[in-house]
């Protein structure tokens, strides 16, 4: 789902763009998809995972870079 909407900014001539702006709109598709409850909490809780997944893209697997 990251690639997925990394592809989707660059599609859009985005090459540069910023982790908080991945985040968000990943939260933003996760709250699409899961209609029940989207609360302040929930979606706070949901950005510092993602966040996560990506530093551990980053760091661990060397599947993700950054500039």
């Amino acid at each position: 789902m990251i690639v997925e909407v990394m592809k989707e900014f660059q599609r859009n001539n985005q090459d540069n763009v910023q982790q908080l702006a991945i985040i968000n709109r990943m939260v933003q598709r996760l709250e699409v998809e899961d209609i029940g409850s989207t609360s302040v909490d929930k979606s706070i809780e949901t950005s510092k995972k993602i966040q996560n997944v990506i530093s551990y893209l980053i760091s661990k697997e060397n599947l993700l870079m950054i500039s």
